[in-house]
């Protein structure tokens, strides 16, 4: 379907040469971390009267909920899946007033719904705490139920007054049914994400640039506005389903929305606006997940080089309090008060700016098992200076994406672990942690071990798959007991 579109205005910044960005002295974890550390100081708050912990606001929060997961994912550190929880037993106090019938129907925004849904979702997949999945189930379904229809061909409204189909709530829609599809092992979501997708995508998308249109109305009117926050849905929906379905399309319009956003609005500049009103302010650290996403799980690097530069620009305008404001490319000073909505992007920001331009990691040399890109219901532990992978429970798994193994297929894959108590074992998985193992290690043969460092033992056990080229690897651990063992890297073995 061709249509005119009027895209003025949407471009925000000056346009500048392609940025290259510098191998500056920089530790982006650790800035990631610092600046966190920073935005609890200043923003967390404990209600006593109440026994909450919030960062305020419904959708606004929800959406800080899901910087917190972003950081836990990206780290295992244990302040952090603390406070998945603090953060979900706070927010259900705090909208009760909302429920009705067991969700929050009170709200008549789809929108803000859809992304508390995808918050307790991805809490679910990293925790694995069955309260965060019945929480995001009802609430997508009863939101699904009331949001789509098929005026304007399909999609779903954005508020309960059915008057305009928007981006806003179409791409969040489409990741909530995703993660629902993996979280419950469910077709029919997928299904939902998909037709939600397809929708946006044939309505609100321009297949040529990459443009993603904010909405329709049932009156006819279009507004062709674009937003960090609908191009970064609209990127995050796609990997997704691409993930699911494998189709080229997908991966291909996340990419050129990605393009879109970083040459046509920005000219691989600092991300430097979206500062007025009380929603505005947030949109880009929702950009900044989906992008990392593209980067990382899906093997384009291209974007690196821009999110450092301006992860940098945002660090170096902090104020001394070590917090920055939405606009990254102005200094932050200390008489201004920014909210926490407004220090939230910059914060998302640091949390998904890939730490090393090289994605791409041998499967022949120790892959320390710290440096995972996601992970389930894991906690890293520090010993004398040393970061392993540790607390392991029944069925948690981290995973490792761009291992390439060339032409070469490994007979055999090592581990160096510590027993600490008998029983578990290490299943290894190529592409999806389900199905049947590549490889599997009983940790508790440890009289078998080839070497021992310091009471860590170097185990090995046989491939069972031939695997080449570049893959992604799953670690599922088993074990009947917790803190059984402990996990420093791995690595393949051309020969056993």
């Amino acid at each position: 379907m061709e249509r005119k579109r009027n895209y003025k205005e949407t471009k925000t910044s000056s346009p500048t040469e392609k940025v290259k960005v510098l191998d500056y002295d920089i530790d982006f974890e650790q800035i990631a971390y610092d600046a966190f550390t920073a935005y609890i100081d200043n923003f967390y708050t404990h209600d006593e009267e109440e026994d909450v912990w919030r960062f305020g606001g419904f959708w606004t929060g929800a959406e800080t909920f899901e910087i917190v997961i972003d950081a836990y994912e990206h780290t295992g550190d244990a302040r952090y899946k603390e406070m998945i929880d603090q953060i979900y037993e706070g927010f259900t106090k705090d909208y009760k007033h909302q429920e009705v019938e067991g969700w929050w129907g009170g709200n008549d925004y789809n929108d803000d719904l859809m992304w508390i849904t995808i918050a307790c979702a991805r809490s679910y997949l990293a925790t694995e705490d069955t309260k965060y999945l019945a929480t995001a189930k009802v609430n997508f379904d009863n939101t699904y139920a009331r949001a789509w229809s098929d005026e304007l061909g399909g999609g779903l409204f954005w508020r309960a007054d059915n008057k305009t189909k928007n981006a806003c709530v179409n791409g969040p829609g489409a990741i909530a049914a995703c993660f629902l599809g993996e979280a419950l092992d469910d077709e029919s979501y997928f299904e939902k994400a998909k037709n939600i997708l397809e929708w946006e995508r044939e309505v609100l998308f321009d297949p040529v640039t990459g443009h993603i249109d904010d909405n329709v109305g049932l009156n006819g009117g279009r507004n062709s506005w674009a937003s960090t926050y609908n191009q970064g849905t609209f990127i995050g929906a796609s990997c997704l389903l691409y993930d699911h379905y494998g189709k080229e399309k997908y991966l291909s319009d996340a990419v050129l929305a990605a393009d879109y956003t970083m040459i046509d609005m920005y000219h691989y500049g600092v991300m430097n606006n979206e500062e007025s009103g009380e929603d505005l302010p947030g949109f880009k650290g929702i950009f900044t997940r989906w992008l990392n996403d593209l980067i990382v799980n899906h093997n384009q690097p291209q974007y690196i080089d821009w999110m450092q530069y301006n992860a940098r620009t945002a660090w170096n305008n902090r104020n001394s309090a070590g917090i920055t404001k939405t606009q990254w490319g102005k200094k932050t000073e200390d008489s201004e008060s920014p909210s926490s909505w407004d220090a939230s992007a910059a914060t998302a920001l640091y949390q998904n700016t890939p730490n090393s331009k090289d994605l791409i990691r041998s499967a022949f040399h120790p892959i320390p098992a710290k440096d995972f890109d996601s992970v389930r219901n894991i906690t890293i532990k520090t010993e004398n200076g040393m970061k392993y992978v540790g607390d392991i429970k029944n069925g948690a798994y981290t995973v490792y994406h761009n291992v390439d193994f060339g032409n070469i297929a490994p007979e055999a894959v090592e581990f160096q672990v510590f027993l600490e108590v008998a029983g578990g074992s290490i299943e290894l998985h190529v592409k999806s942690q389900k199905g049947e193992p590549a490889a599997v290690l009983d940790v508790t043969k440890a009289q078998n071990a080839n070497k021992a460092i310091n009471n860590w033992t170097n185990q090995a056990t046989k491939m069972t798959t031939k695997v080449t080229g570049l893959q992604t690897v799953y670690l599922v651990y088993k074990t009947e007991e917790s803190q059984s063992y402990k996990l420093n890297f791995f690595r393949f073995l051309a020969e056993n």
